[in-house]
């Protein structure tokens, strides 16, 4: 079967670390969704960029928080761990295992994702909490 998503586009927004959100002047980076694995995207930059002679173009995305769900970003924007992945990886058999990677690594990023075309018609997105715990939260 063929996932109608599987070449969706995502916008990431950057939060850590500091020094490449603010050598990226913290702008959105829109991307591509290459692969899908339960709970982590590969992902394709548009336009790839090098810091301290690092080139990144691939990443694995997944949620950071219980509760939240990359399927979120349709609606939300989804606070995510960001993990760089070399080519090599991405185009590999399993471009989504990051267990040879990990989050304390100075390569760890954090941030969030959302849909292209809700960046797209509300550019000033803020992270809301996941429909789940919203719903329930509001009741109190």
């Amino acid at each position: 079967m063929i996932d109608r998503r599987a070449r969706s586009r995502i916008v990431i927004h950057l939060s850590k670390p500091w020094e490449i959100g603010e050598a990226l002047g913290w702008e959105a980076l829109p991307a591509t969704v290459c692969h899908r694995d339960r709970e982590r995207w590969l992902i394709e930059l548009d336009t790839p960029f090098s810091f301290r002679h690092v080139d990144y173009r691939y990443f694995v995305v997944s949620p950071r928080l219980p509760g939240w769900g990359l399927d979120d970003a349709e609606m939300l924007e989804v606070p995510c761990l960001i993990t760089p992945v070399p080519a090599a990886r991405a185009l590999g058999d399993h471009p989504c295992d990051v267990r040879e990677c990990s989050a304390e690594s100075e390569d760890a990023m954090t941030g969030s994702v959302t849909d292209f075309c809700r960046q797209v018609s509300s550019p000033q997105l803020r992270p809301l909490s996941p429909r789940r715990e919203h719903s329930a939260s509001s009741h109190a």
